[in-house]
């Protein structure tokens, strides 16, 4: 609606209404289970019917789909819930794409001149398939910003506002990379239990301190403008360290 109510035609309704059906019959199945829970006044299968059963459909883009969808540009998104008690697994539809999920980014990716990534999800997913495929223009991290969500992403697409978030979050090149997390509760078996042995090489930290690449740092994120930074001016004061410096835009845009 976000992208609607800013001017721009979709091509793809049928798709997307058949998509739509689908997540309110998936709701609807939630909803009934944790309603039986209820009524038996069980407190764990409560629990477990809303961490273990919040789950999106998923429906695959084929050929048949894009010919009938011309477009100037596509948008892909790729959804993960994010919850207490829902941590991450190390399977395909969780941490990992899924097949169909990679089918269709690459088909969409091939298809149209301009294709957009959109990742709505509350912590990083392997973005290893990027490797892979050279005709994706530009990945959004969304985040789960909420019933806005739609309008503030179209005022970003159009370019009405330029993207300046900065990842608070390292993506790693491989999970492998993480340190300590083997001994996350998802992956450890132990759901009950993780320990966090990381002392202060927490995120970027220990990224930096062992010199290990990564898919994207720390504070990562493009603008549609660029930026020079100079006389950069560092004084130390006891123990306040001072750093000051001359930053312009040096492109066409706002930023």
């Amino acid at each position: 609606h976000g992208l609607l109510d800013a001017g721009y035609q979709v091509t793809s309704t049928n798709w997307l209404e058949r998509f739509t059906s689908l997540v309110r019959k998936a709701e609807d199945e939630m909803s009934s289970r944790i309603f039986s829970s209820l009524l038996s006044f069980n407190v764990n299968k409560i629990g477990q019917a809303i961490m273990n059963d919040i789950r999106l459909p998923e429906l695959n883009v084929s050929h048949t789909h894009i010919e009938s969808s011309p477009a100037d540009a596509a948008i892909y998104v790729l959804t993960r819930q994010s919850c207490e008690g829902r941590d991450r697994t190390l399977t395909k539809g969780s941490y990992y794409l899924t097949d169909g999920e990679k089918d269709s980014i690459s088909r969409l990716s091939r298809a149209y001149n301009k294709f957009i990534l959109v990742i709505n999800s509350g912590a990083p997913v392997d973005m290893s398939f990027m490797d892979e495929m050279n005709h994706i223009n530009a990945v959004i991290f969304m985040g789960q910003p909420g019933c806005m969500a739609g309008r503030a992403l179209a005022d970003v697409l159009s370019g009405k506002v330029s993207p300046c978030g900065k990842l608070t979050d390292t993506w790693p090149l491989n999970y492998e990379d993480i340190f300590c997390g083997q001994f996350f509760g998802n992956i450890n078996g132990d759901y009950s239990k993780t320990v966090y042995k990381e002392g202060s090489l927490i995120g970027y930290r220990y990224f930096d301190s062992v010199n290990v690449p990564v898919r994207y740092c720390f504070g990562y994120g493009l603008s549609y403008t660029s930026f020079s930074i100079e006389q950069v001016n560092v004084s130390i004061n006891d123990s306040v360290v001072s750093v000051s410096c001359v930053v312009k835009n040096t492109g066409a845009y706002k930023g």
